[in-house]
């Protein structure tokens, strides 16, 4: 499957989730995905508007991607836990991409996304798409564990690269531990 299409965002980012599942971004601007267990978070520049997307389940096109036309590229992992759709923060279901159902469930995602035009486009409205995005996702047969990232090539929206990503310990007795998802409500 290899399909492109507009996604309007909003608040700087969109989801591949799990159905069911609330993609809560609670990370930082740091770089362009933000994964997690259900859910892999894309970060734009463009703050609200239409940002081009294309999305590939064929890993072979990795090997085809020359990275010097790309100004960020990351790669990682995150667990699927329901069929996988593209979502944006207002709840819009992009349906362009529903063959990412069938990459399965209960299973790890690997992924490489690319990205260019997030610095020229940086927090601004726009009606017309100005960025572009390309992720390339297959299922992994080998279980990771936990969602990882790792930044190849970075653009100048990229403070700090952490590799791999890792949740902090959370101390139980603390009242104020935040809550961890994905969130999954019956349907």
């Amino acid at each position: 499957m290899d399909r492109a299409t507009a996604v309007r965002v909003s608040y700087h980012q969109f989801a591949i989730v799990s159905e069911g599942a609330v993609a809560l971004f609670e990370g930082d601007f740091s770089g362009l995905t933000f994964p997690s267990q259900g859910y892999l978070t894309i970060l734009t520049g463009t703050a609200n508007g239409p940002v081009h997307v294309r999305i590939s389940t064929e890993k072979s096109l990795i090997d085809e991607m020359d990275i010097s036309q790309w100004a960020i590229v990351e790669e990682g992992n995150f667990r699927a836990t329901h069929p996988l759709r593209v979502e944006t923060n207002d709840g819009s279901v992009w349906d362009e991409f529903s063959e990412i159902r069938t990459l399965g469930m209960n299973c790890d995602i690997s992924y490489t996304a690319y990205a260019r035009g997030r610095v020229a486009s940086w927090d601004l409205d726009l009606q017309e798409p100005q960025e572009e995005h390309l992720i390339v996702m297959w299922r992994t047969e080998d279980e990771r564990g936990t969602p990882s990232r790792r930044t190849i090539k970075a653009d100048s929206l990229v403070s700090e690269t952490k590799e791999p990503d890792s949740d902090p310990p959370f101390d139980a007795s603390d009242a104020r531990v935040r809550t961890m998802g994905p969130f999954e409500f019956p349907g």
